[in-house]
C-alpha cells in the first residue's frame, strides 16, 4: 500500500511538471499573428511597408532573440503557405501585370512549374514573355540550368 501511494505521488509530480513544461515552452506560438497578404494583392505601397512593419515588430516581441534571416524565414512561410504564386498565375486577369522579381517569388515560380504538366509549364514562360517579364524568365532559366549542371535535375518535366 506505502508504494502505491509513492507512486502517485511521483505521477502527480510528473504531470504537475509536464503541464507546467507545457504551459512555458509548448504553447507559445512562434508565428506571427498579423494577417498575411500576397505582396501583389497591396495596391498601396505605404500599407504594404506598414504591415511589412507591423508584421517584423510582432514577430521580434513574440522572438527576441530573432535574426534578419528569421524573419526572411517566416516570410518565405507565410508567401508559400498562402500560395501566392499559384494565385498570381491562375488568377491572370486580377494579376495582370504582376511579374516575379524576388528571389522568393523566383523561386516559388519555379516550385509552381515543376508542379505542372510540361504544356502548362511551358505556358507560365510563355506568360511571363508576353508581361515582358524578361528577367524572371532569364532568372529561372538560369535557376534551372544551375540545378541540371550541378548534377541535380529540375526536378520538373522541362
Amino acid at each position: 500500500m506505502v508504494s502505491i501511494k509513492k507512486y502517485k505521488f511521483y505521477i502527480l509530480i510528473t504531470l504537475i511538471l509536464a503541464g507546467v513544461g507545457y504551459f512555458i515552452f509548448g504553447s507559445s506560438d512562434n508565428t506571427a499573428t498579423t494577417a498575411f497578404k500576397c505582396p501583389a494583392d497591396y495596391t498601396d505601397k505605404e500599407i504594404y511597408n506598414s504591415d511589412l512593419r507591423a508584421f517584423i515588430a510582432e514577430y521580434t516581441e513574440k522572438n527576441p532573440n530573432t535574426t534578419e534571416q528569421d524573419l526572411i524565414t517566416e516570410r518565405n512561410r507565410l508567401f508559400i503557405e498562402n500560395n501566392c504564386v499559384a494565385r498570381y498565375y491562375e488568377n491572370k486577369e486580377t494579376y495582370s501585370d504582376w511579374c516575379p522579381k524576388s528571389e522568393q517569388e523566383i523561386g516559388a515560380t519555379l516550385e509552381y512549374m515543376r508542379s505542372l504538366e510540361t504544356e502548362e509549364g511551358l505556358s507560365i514562360m510563355s506568360l511571363l514573355s508576353n508581361r515582358k517579364c524578361d528577367t524572371a524568365r532569364q532568372r529561372i532559366i538560369m535557376k534551372m540550368g544551375e540545378e541540371i549542371e550541378s548534377g541535380k535535375s529540375p526536378g520538373s518535366q522541362f
